[in-house]
């Protein structure tokens, strides 16, 4: 029965995702600038990247885009350029795409073989109908490629913890970590998160010999992407430079994250609130109200809450940060969360209920996100389809919304 109830509402996040594909009116300079990288290394190969770089280096004004060291992304761009012979800002949004579709499926297994059908339903079901993920997918950038691999760290990092001998899942969860390092300047927060989680679970069952497995692994992971960079850019200290740009970028660049993503620290919040309410509701009660604080029951849920508390407050401490696009990596943690705050209420709330009123109360719970779900949706359309607004900054969605 589970599994029908996800595979329905999978399928209904792939249709939602696909409505709006194609009536995007312009592409932002990030999307042309990822489309331009990607397309000049599947044409000349990976050789390109280090003139790319040398380029981006010698023209302060290129420092107003995504710097070419994000290589994870632009690489797998690349990729889907080259194998299926696509070009332009198709292969950016099928790349988005695919990763979008592939999110709501391994949240579903997340759920499942870590929680229960309950909380796997509600998680995907938020995922499939989230504003932010329907506002990415349509477009060139990465964030809906980050918040995959960004899952999928979660979830190889589950895997090792429950089956911490075997090595292959070692190696993988390694692989994945490496990759979210080499995509964004935000991806050694995924990485370290779930590296340190880690350890700590580890640690506490007793196995320190595992906790010290996991941080070599980590340090030769780390290791591996210094190598890479020197290979593909020829210098450590050229690619530190390059991507240290999109902090200090020129006046022109620093004016639009102002008039973007400015403001008090507590945007972010207020942002999501104003998308769904009930979503930030759940995920708190997630947060606050564990089974247990015992870690062996609680240690499923400690990995998800320390991914969204780590990227909210980057998000929302660090200086221009405050946009949706930055919150991707912890969608996916942030939607599994919110369901296991539902399901901890309605667990707490049927302890004392008749069969009849149980169903009642299951019916309730199910109307109050089906509700909240068709709120998001017309905030999704009110500030991607209508306003068409260029990014998911917060100041640009509160003016959309007039909040």
């Amino acid at each position: 029965m589970a599994i029908a109830v996800l595979a329905t509402i999978v399928l209904g996040g792939v249709i939602l995702r696909s409505l709006h594909l194609d009536d995007v009116t312009q592409r932002t300079p990030d999307e042309r600038t990822y489309i331009g990288y990607a397309t000049r290394i599947a044409q000349q190969g990976p050789g390109a990247e280090r003139k790319i770089i040398a380029e981006f280096e010698a023209d302060e004004q290129l420092w107003n885009y995504p710097p070419p060291t994000r290589v994870g992304h632009i690489f797998l761009l690349a990729a889907v350029t080259r194998v299926f012979g696509t070009e332009g800002a198709f292969a950016g949004v099928a790349l988005s795409w695919v990763c979008s579709i592939l999110s709501l499926i391994l949240t579903a297994r997340i759920g499942l073989r870590y929680f229960n059908a309950t909380i796997a339903i509600t998680a995907v079901f938020l995922l499939a109908t989230s504003f932010a993920e329907l506002a990415l997918v349509r477009r060139a950038w990465q964030d809906s490629t980050f918040g995959f691999f960004s899952l999928l760290v979660i979830y190889l990092a589950l895997e090792v913890s429950r089956t911490p001998n075997r090595a292959w899942v070692h190696a993988t969860f390694h692989l994945a970590g490496a990759w979210c390092v080499l995509m964004k300047q935000t991806g050694p927060i995924v990485y370290a998160v779930a590296l340190l989680w880690l350890m700590a679970d580890l640690g506490f069952r007793e196995r320190t010999r595992g906790a010290l497995r996991v941080a070599l692994g980590g340090a030769t992971a780390l290791a591996l992407v210094v190598v890479l960079m020197i290979v593909l850019t020829g210098s450590l200290a050229v690619a530190w430079s390059s991507a240290i740009h999109s902090y200090a970028m020129p006046p022109e660049g620093m004016g639009y994250l102002i008039s973007c993503c400015g403001g008090p620290w507590w945007q972010v919040g207020w942002t999501v609130a104003l998308a769904n309410p009930l979503a930030l509701s759940l995920a708190a009660v997630g947060i606050v109200a564990p089974v247990s604080f015992r870690w062996s029951t609680w240690r499923y849920v400690a990995l998800p809450a320390a991914m969204v508390l780590a990227f909210l407050a980057s998000v929302s401490f660090m200086p221009l940060r405050q946009s949706l696009r930055y919150t991707s990596p912890a969608h996916g943690a942030f939607c599994l969360l919110a369901g296991y705050g539902l399901w901890r209420i309605l667990e707490f709330c049927s302890r004392k209920l008749e069969p009849g009123q149980r169903w009642a109360l299951y019916a309730m719970a199910t109307s109050a996100l089906l509700i909240a779900a068709v709120g998001e949706y017309r905030v999704f359309e009110a500030v991607s389809i209508e306003a068409e607004t260029p990014d998911l900054g917060t100041l640009q969605i509160r003016q959309v919304l007039g909040r």
